[in-house]
């Protein structure tokens, strides 16, 4: 599953772009706006591949081996860009690193 993160609100057609880009399936959930209780039981539903939410730091709990989320499969894109999570910062991210605290100190530079 990949997660990208925006740095501004997309409506629905933008996010469908988005996810064609990566040659993905738009996730079937709305994440944004949702508790973190709710996140987890919408992705123990979810069948698709490509959650877009505007950034959240919620989501990077979720950023880490035999999680959701991979390292590797986690964008930032701004500006009609796509950054990998690795590529925003000068730190080499590992699976026991905290991403969210990592995320809310500002290492990564959209």
């Amino acid at each position: 599953m990949k997660l990208v993160m925006t740095d501004h609100w997309c409506n629905t057609r933008n996010k469908l772009e988005i996810a064609k880009q990566l040659n993905g399936v738009l996730a079937a959930f709305e994440y944004d706006g949702l508790a973190t209780k709710e996140i987890v039981d919408a992705l123990n539903d979810e069948e698709n591949d490509v959650i877009i939410v505007t950034a959240d730091s919620r989501f990077m709990r979720y950023v880490r081996e035999n999680s959701y989320f991979k390292i590797e499969d986690t964008y930032i894109y701004s500006d009609g860009k796509f950054k990998l999570l690795q590529d925003t910062t000068k730190r080499i991210l590992r699976y026991g690193h905290n991403m969210m605290n990592l995320y809310e100190s500002d290492e990564f530079q959209i």
